[in-house]
């Protein structure tokens, strides 16, 4: 069987390779693996009889779909080995071209992508925990899904969440909030570090882009750490240069006036959320467009007693 594969979601790429390693007894004989092109070697490899067993296991990496554009992986598309199972793992896949049309029609591609619906990745959490003979309480699965921040955090894929369910479980079978909580990382804090960066860098497009894809239910959190950021900031404004140096953030080099201001920014906005003066759906975008507001004024002020001068 011919089977290629691409995508952002490497879990899907891993299973796949699992399940070829699985039907292997002896992987230093039928376990091959290549990269570059399907050239002559990864034929002749495929074509060869297994040694002293039924299946054989070709996996080959490749940067594009281009390295399959051959004779070889033609000739080999004709009349596979029904005794080889091929994979093929593309790193950069481009739909509009000839090649992705005509593997497509062929039944040949793959897509492993990143999930859409919590359902999805509640079914690969319990299978998972099945694999490794552990249970999770609801408090402790609803904590780890906050964690992992799956779905708002492109840098997170399925092979981090398993592997920090693999952490858990090593330590007890019983997963509880607790343990998630000291064993796992915060990735929505990965989500504080894009936004100051661009809030530092004031790229409002993306920075408004960026809030739209956060839930509204975890705004007042946002805000919390982006004035916890602020803060360190202002704090750091009274240290040496070389401490201050060793304990950079994003707001390293505003001025004490600009972090107060986006301070008292960020504790009016929670406030009013508290308060009800402003809904959990418009708070942070209320805030960040408010903190953006107050540094182009700076910038502003900045640039005409620099003139002055």
């Amino acid at each position: 069987m011919i089977s290629i594969v691409y995508g952002n979601e490497p879990y899907g790429i891993d299973v796949k390779k699992r399940k070829i390693e699985a039907m292997v007894t002896m992987p230093s004989m039928n376990l091959t693996f290549f990269t570059g092109e399907f050239g002559l070697d990864v034929l002749n490899t495929c074509n060869t009889f297994p040694f002293m067993e039924d299946k054989r296991g070709v996996f080959l990496e490749i940067d594009s779909l281009k390295a399959l554009d051959n004779e070889h992986f033609r000739n080999y598309c004709q009349s596979p080995a029904d005794f080889t199972e091929l994979l093929i793992i593309v790193k950069d896949v481009d739909q509009r071209t000839k090649l992705y049309k005509s593997f497509k029609e062929q039944g040949l591609l793959t897509p492993c992508m990143k999930l859409k619906d919590m359902s999805e990745l509640q079914k690969v959490i319990v299978y998972e925990l099945k694999k490794r003979n552990a249970t999770m309480d609801d408090a402790a699965a609803s904590l780890f899904i906050k964690k992992m921040n799956y779905f708002n955090n492109d840098s997170v894929n399925l092979l981090n969440v398993v592997g920090y369910l693999d952490a858990c479980s090593c330590i007890s079978n019983t997963i509880t909030a607790e343990l998630v909580d000291k064993v796992c990382p915060s990735f929505e804090e990965a989500n504080i570090f894009m936004l100051t960066s661009l809030i530092k860098d004031g790229d409002t497009t993306e920075l408004y882009r960026q809030i739209k894809m956060i839930p509204s239910k975890d705004s007042i959190g946002i805000m919390s750490l982006l004035l916890k950021d602020f803060r360190v900031a202002y704090k750091l404004k009274s240290f040496s240069e070389n401490e201050v140096s060793t304990k950079k953030t994003s707001f390293s080099s505003f001025s004490r006036e600009l972090l107060c201001e986006c301070m008292e920014i960020l504790t009016s906005v929670i406030s009013g959320v508290k308060r009800g003066t402003y809904t959990e759906d418009i708070a942070l975008l209320t805030a960040c467009s408010r903190i953006m507001s107050a540094i182009n004024t700076d910038k502003k002020e900045g640039a005409t007693a620099q003139k002055g001068i």
